[in-house]
This record gives C-alpha cells, sequence and structure tokens, in this order.
C-alpha cells in the first residue's frame, strides 16, 4: 500500500479497496411515483437531493436493513451515513458497503470521504459514478482503535450541533407563538386605522442601470429582503434614502413566494438606498420596531397572492392595509418580549457558527493525522 503525503496510515484508492474485498459499491434502483403509489409505506427511500438528508419519499418495500455509505450520482457526489434500518436508494444514488470491519469502520470511512468530498467538484455532466469515485477517492486505514476515536470526536460534535438546530427551531417556535399572542388585537382595546391615515409611503426607484461591484449605499431590493440581506447589490448612488426607522417592503413576488410583504428594518442613516418594487413605511404614531412586526408578512398582503399569477401590490393596497394602535408603552413591552427571543437565537446562530468551525477544524485535523 501507498503511503498518503497528509496521513502517516496506509491508503487504497477505493477500487483497489473493492478488488481486495475490503468494500463493496453499488447503484440503487429504479423507484417510480408509481411503484410508491402502487406499494405505500413508511420505509423511507434515499434519491439525489442534497436537501432533507436525500429523503425522497417512503415505499412499502426496502432493499437493505444493514448501515451503508450512500452518495448522490447526479447531484454533486455528496456523501451520506445511514444507519442500520429499512431503507431504498435510487438509481441516481450509489451505495458503498463496509465487507471487513474488522479493518475499516463505516462511519469512520463516511467522515474520511465527506472530507475528501469537499475538494472535488461533481456536476450533472461529471457525475459521481462508481466507477469515477473508484479511482478519484483514496482512502486510508489507521488502526481500528484510532478509527473509532476519530468517529466519537466527531459524533459528539455533530450530537451538539443537532441540539443546537433543534433550539434554533424551538426558538422560532416560541417567536411565532409570541408574535401571534401579542399581536392579536382581540380582547384588547386598540385603535384601529388604515396605513395611509397615519403612515407616509413612497416607492423605490430603479437603480439596474446604476449598480456597481462595490459602492457607498446597498440597494434595498427584493433579493436583499428575502435573504435576510446575504445577497447584496450596490450603488454609488442614493436615489430614495432610507433612515433609521424606515421599513422597507416588498411588493412583487412569484405565486406562493415567500417575499411578498416580507419588510426590512433600517437601523443605520447613509447606508441604504430603495429600488423601484419596493415600498417605504415610515410613521411617528408607533414604535417603530413595533409597527415592523405588525407590517412583515401581514395577513392583509398575503391575501392578495392568487397562487397562479405574479403579485404586484398598488400603493392603495399597501394604504389600505389595517393598523392597530396599542399605547405607546404597550408598544414598547412587545418589543422588548419578541427582542429578548431574537436576542436568544442570534446567541444560538452564534453558537452554531462556532460548532461548525469547530467540526470542521476537528474534521481536517482528523484525517492529516494531527489528532
Amino acid at each position: 500500500m501507498s503511503k498518503n503525503r497528509l496521513m502517516p496510515w496506509p491508503t487504497k484508492k477505493l477500487g483497489e479497496a473493492e478488488d481486495t474485498g475490503v468494500i463493496k459499491l453499488g447503484r440503487g434502483n429504479v423507484i417510480s411515483k408509481e411503484d410508491i403509489e402502487e406499494m405505500p409505506g413508511n420505509y423511507p427511500i434515499y434519491s439525489s437531493s442534497q436537501q432533507n438528508e436525500g429523503e425522497f419519499g417512503h415505499y412499502g418495500k426496502f432493499m437493505f436493513d444493514e448501515e451503508l455509505i450512500t452518495w448522490s450520482v447526479d447531484g454533486g457526489g455528496q456523501f451520506f451515513y445511514r444507519p442500520k434500518h429499512k431503507y431504498s436508494v435510487t438509481n441516481v444514488c450509489g451505495w458503498l458497503r463496509v465487507l471487513k470491519p474488522d479493518l475499516l469502520n463505516c462511519k469512520f470511512l463516511y467522515y474520511m470521504l465527506y472530507f475528501a468530498h469537499k475538494k472535488l467538484n461533481f456536476d450533472y455532466t461529471f457525475k459521481a459514478h462508481p466507477s469515477v469515485i473508484r479511482r478519484m477517492y483514496k482512502i486510508s486505514f489507521p488502526p481500528l482503535e484510532i478509527q473509532k476515536q476519530i468517529v466519537e470526536r466527531l459524533d459528539a460534535i455533530k450530537k451538539a450541533q443537532e441540539l443546537n438546530d433543534k433550539q434554533i427551531a424551538l426558538a422560532d417556535e416560541l417567536f411565532q407563538s409570541l408574535l401571534h399572542q401579542e399581536l392579536d388585537p382581540k380582547g384588547k382595546n386598540w385603535e384601529e386605522k388604515k396605513l395611509g391615515e397615519v403612515c407616509e409611503f413612497y416607492n423605490g426607484k430603479a437603480h439596474e442601470k446604476i449598480i456597481v461591484e462595490k459602492g457607498k449605499y446597498i440597494v434595498v431590493n427584493s433579493k436583499f429582503i428575502s435573504s435576510d440581506g446575504e445577497i447584496v447589490k450596490y450603488s454609488n448612488y442614493n436615489l430614495v434614502p432610507l433612515t433609521t426607522g424606515d421599513i422597507a417592503i416588498v411588493m412583487s413576488d412569484i405565486p406562493n413566494g415567500k417575499a411578498l410583504a416580507k419588510c426590512f428594518f433600517v437601523n443605520q442613516n447613509d447606508k441604504f438606498t430603495l429600488n423601484q418594487r419596493i415600498g417605504l413605511v415610515r410613521s411617528n404614531s408607533f414604535e417603530k420596531v413595533f409597527l415592523y412586526h405588525q407590517l412583515n408578512r401581514n395577513k392583509y398582503f398575503l391575501r392578495f397572492d392568487n397562487k397562479q399569477s405574479q403579485t404586484n401590490l398598488r400603493k392603495n393596497d399597501i394604504l389600505n392595509c389595517p393598523l392597530f394602535i396599542p399605547k405607546i408603552s404597550e408598544q414598547k413591552q412587545i418589543v422588548e418580549k419578541l427582542s429578548a427571543v431574537q436576542e436568544y437565537k442570534k446567541k444560538l446562530l452564534a453558537q452554531k457558527q462556532l460548532l461548525q468551525e469547530l467540526f470542521a477544524s476537528a474534521l481536517n485535523k482528523s484525517f492529516k493525522g494531527q489528532l
């Protein structure tokens, strides 16, 4: 066996490992929608998607009841660890079985392939067929005890990540429940007025011809708002200046889209400029953040989505939105409650980032022989 430059352990290509009876590679079967309809059941089917752990659906039959590694042949070659349970994989998936567990721990192999995959690029033209990955990947054979130690270390971080993800999901549920409870006007002596009676409204302007790679102002457009500020375009011209406390609202979206009426709260002066098809709401009748929460994805606006064609909110649609106005002191109390949950979620998201960095570091050190 040859020596890998980055690792102190003996290595073989996947193809060599298969030829010497250490592992076995294979492809899944064609499972059509008709097959699933004819044989409904609860056994999971895994396919080429990288989303939802590759789960495609459920079926009344199963192909495997064992520990395997599967990977996406057509969807980028991502590897998945499958613990022992009853399941099937489709023809756009590959599967890998460890035949000699006294030499190779299956989950160790999964982590090793997961690490190596990050350095390769598969796509829908260069597919990860078994015949391709046989020659593309090298696997290492440290002592079994070391393999188990590496798995235990990485598993511990993974479990912490799973717990963190659950806490984030629970924080989201708590926020939505609290939001509904606090903004529900039933049984509360809140004044009701139309938006146009208590707010100023302005339309944005087209910036498409003055977009630059890196400019002074962030262009607040639909993608910026819907991505929570992750997708950014810039301009050196501020055609519609936004000031602290302003609220930008998306006025156009595709059928069943998630951006319609989503809002962005402006927290800094001289930084943002408003694009066309984005509205600006400004008011002195509300605690600013309270108004943001009341407008964001407001059900009144969502009813304009007919689920069939593009939704375009008009100015009058915005101005006629009903708003409820508690006393300012009550608005501030509501904002404090909601902000406390949001701050808790921010801490969880920061923890998520740290755990991702910790896992990446441990993975890198494990397969460079540094742990």
